[in-house]
């Protein structure tokens, strides 16, 4: 599974969301991940990101989060 950052354009009267790779994972998309994960224990997981690289300690943080989720459902499916 990627994980990866978006932006936000409005197209007429539409908001879209673009995959750019090029920020956080949002809230939103870590919940539907926890989602996932609850049906597909132990899916490897990479967090993408490709453009307006950030410090190593922001890209690990992103990684940290994946691995707790992963964790807590691990433990909780125990």
């Amino acid at each position: 599974m990627h994980l990866a950052g978006h932006s936000v354009d409005r197209h007429r009267d539409r908001e879209i969301r673009i995959d750019t790779h090029s920020t956080r994972v949002c809230d939103d998309v870590w919940s539907l991940y926890r989602y996932a994960v609850r049906r597909l224990p132990g899916v490897p997981t990479l967090i993408e990101w490709d453009t307006d690289i950030p410090a190593l300690d922001v890209l690990m943080a992103e990684a940290a989060k994946a691995d707790a989720i992963q964790e807590s459902q691990h433990v909780a499916s125990a």
